[in-house]
């Protein structure tokens, strides 16, 4: 969600100029690859099905995010003196409302849910039946 609201507002909170431009370039990229059924189109068009995953790279995520954390807001908006005991509340809110929310709502990459095991000892990721593996 973090992603989604720095790529499309990063053409807002980049500097005017150029970097307004890129950030709406990869806001457009992307948006037309979330699309329904242009990932599948673009994969029956180039059989790329095992690494068109990587086409999500364009979006330069940790830049628009930081972006977005560094928005200066209105000086009517917040109106409290640095190191008070509100302002750092009002610093600390955001980070702390955003840990909670991937807590409460996250799953864990290891999840058994996502399909994913945890081996006690390394393991090849390979399937039983995968392309060019030998039986032994």
């Amino acid at each position: 969600m973090l992603a989604g609201c720095a790529l499309w507002l990063g053409p807002w909170t980049a500097r005017r100029g150029v970097p307004a431009l890129v950030a709406a370039g990869a806001a457009g990229v992307l948006t037309l690859l979330f699309l329904p059924g242009v990932m599948g189109v673009i994969h029956d068009a180039s059989n790329t099905g095992q690494v068109l995953w990587r086409t999500l790279w364009v979006a330069p995520a940790p830049v628009l995010i930081g972006l977005l954390a560094t928005v200066r807001l209105p000086s009517g908006i917040v109106a409290l003196r640095p190191g008070t005991a509100p302002a750092v509340a009002a610093a600390i809110a955001p980070a702390a409302v955003l840990g909670i929310a991937l807590v409460a709502g996250g799953t864990p990459v290891w999840a058994r849910s996502n399909g994913s095991t945890v081996a006690d000892r390394p393991s090849w990721k390979l399937l039983p039946a995968a392309p060019g593996r030998r039986a032994r």
